[in-house]
């Protein structure tokens, strides 16, 4: 179990690809903590996801069940999976810069968008929808044989 009784953090950035993250290492229990715990997450993703329509990173997922506002690059299937209000979408550096001093100012700002993402990814995006899409595939293929 993750200790937290001494763990204040006012800011906290991780994972693969920053330069000043040194030894990287994935600890779900520890992301679900800070993700919990948020007040405005940034949620960046691959270069490949942001050209073509492929998935979106699990961050996604995970900030919105947590109810945490996202502000977030432009991957090419986000607008089929949120609508288009649910999250803080920037093209650049000065939205993000932008939208993170308006969620500071005014934190209503943030949290209704965040609950909206919140209410679709567990309307639309559990592990049950994935699940039962994968099970109405495999249906639907072995009804042809």
């Amino acid at each position: 179990m993750l200790k937290t009784q001494h763990l204040a953090i006012s800011r906290f950035i991780d994972g693969p690809g920053w330069k000043h993250t040194k030894n990287y290492v994935f600890n779900r229990e520890r992301d679900r903590y800070i993700y919990a715990r948020s007040k405005i997450a940034l949620n960046f993703h691959l270069p490949e996801q942001i050209e073509w329509a492929c998935e979106v990173n699990e961050r996604t997922h995970q900030l919105a069940m947590c109810g945490v506002p996202q502000l977030v690059d432009n991957p090419k299937l986000l607008s089929k999976l949120y609508q288009n209000d649910a999250m803080f979408i920037c093209a650049n550096g000065e939205e993000f810069f932008d939208n993170f001093k308006n969620i500071l100012q005014f934190p209503e700002y943030g949290i209704n968008r965040a609950l909206k993402a919140q209410v679709e990814v567990f309307d639309k995006h559990t592990t049950f929808h994935s699940t039962d899409a994968f099970v109405k595939q495999l249906q639907n293929y072995f009804k042809y044989y």
